[in-house]
């Protein structure tokens, strides 16, 4: 059986044969243990129950502010010491019954500390506010006596439809609202097409600009943005001494899109358009039309602009030959009777003398 207890003189030189071996050094009362089975350094010595190491008899000449560097400014601090560095922290006292203020927080409370905490376990009222259970009660300074000494942290909170109440995250109140398709749209990713239109938007564009007014408009001075409706358009125009009265209307080309023109002394309508009145847009003093005809032969025509509103002519010129190889540049003539408010024009056009054919005009201009 192996020896548990080895004994020497001076410092153990072998090696340890078991764990947990000791060794005692009778020239200078030392024992030793052993931690391995390696090799001679596995002994290690064990302390004394009498060494100064374990005793410290010196006065603490160091604060909580001046940090020990050193063992030679350790110290022992008294307990009220310690109590002074950690008063404020959060400690939880346990439960508290607000029904019968148990413990007594709010009548006579004693002996609270600022960071004392309370879970409170039954419902009931803390001072003049109703608590839940799970809510927590923290004391914001020593001997609080008011409900502004507290602070609550509510465990519940009280939902419902009613006024006061919160709104749980499925409730129906916030998803069925008068604006929901448009804040919808609003939270909607873009298309491509209206991002494109916004990247096109100039940095610091008005969204609503004022529509100008006539005085600035006939000025023409004025630099910043403004709406411009037809109306102040022409007004612009006719102040600078222009026509802004020009219609400009464009037919088709195909032969479809001539009229048949009887044979006969009767003006045919060959098309209809709204003029917006002189005290819009000013007068026009001469009208021309790009005309043709369908047929093969020389055919003369006679063409007319008709207010149809107020049944007077405002322009009928000369007969006119035309034929299908060629356009012409036809000048309706004086131009009068023009309208000061809004009337539906016509285009006429009649065949002379006697045979029948087709006509066509291809673009009329009034300036």
């Amino acid at each position: 059986m192996a020896i548990h207890v080895l004994k020497g003189t001076g410092a153990p030189s072998s090696t340890p044969t078991k764990f947990g071996q000791h060794y005692v050094d009778e020239q200078n009362g030392v024992s030793y243990i052993s931690t391995g089975t390696d090799s001679s350094a596995d002994w290690k010595v064990q302390i004394a129950s009498d060494d100064s190491r374990l005793t410290d008899s010196r006065t603490c000449n160091n604060t909580f502010d001046d940090a020990a560097t050193s063992r030679g400014n350790l110290g022992v601090y008294s307990t009220s010491e310690v109590d002074n560095k950690v008063v404020g922290l959060y400690d939880h006292k346990g439960a508290y019954d607000a029904d019968t203020n148990s413990p007594d927080l709010d009548t006579s409370p004693s002996g609270i500390k600022k960071a004392d905490a309370y879970t409170v376990s039954v419902a009931g009222t803390f001072f003049t506010e109703a608590v839940e259970v799970g809510d927590v009660l923290i004391s914001d300074q020593d001997d609080p006596t008011t409900l502004a000494h507290w602070t609550r942290v509510n465990k519940n909170i009280s939902f419902g439809t009613s006024a006061g109440t919160a709104c749980e995250g499925n409730d129906s109140r916030l998803h069925t609202h008068a604006n929901k398709a448009t804040l919808d749209n609003i939270t909607a990713a873009y298309t491509s097409e209206e991002a494109s239109k916004l990247s096109g938007i100039a940095a610091g564009a008005e969204v609503n600009p004022d529509l100008i007014s006539q005085a600035e408009a006939e000025a023409g001075t004025a630099t910043d943005e403004r709406i411009w409706s037809a109306e102040r358009v022409s007004q612009a125009i006719a102040a600078k001494g222009g026509k802004a009265n020009v219609w400009d209307h464009s037919y088709g080309t195909t032969a479809g899109d001539f009229i048949e023109v009887s044979p006969t002394e009767i003006y045919t309508k060959l098309d209809t358009f709204v003029f917006s009145g002189s005290a819009n847009c000013g007068t026009p003093t001469k009208i021309y039309g790009l005309l043709s005809s369908s047929s093969g032969s020389l055919l003369t025509y006679q063409w007319r602009v008709y207010d149809k509103t107020n049944s007077l002519v405002i322009a009928e010129g000369t007969t006119v030959d035309l034929w299908n190889t060629s356009l012409t540049l036809h000048d309706f003539g004086t131009v009068s009777n023009i309208p000061a408010g809004v009337s539906e024009f016509e285009l006429q056009v009649k065949e002379v003398p006697s045979s029948a054919g087709k006509a066509r005009c291809h673009s009329l201009v009034a300036y």
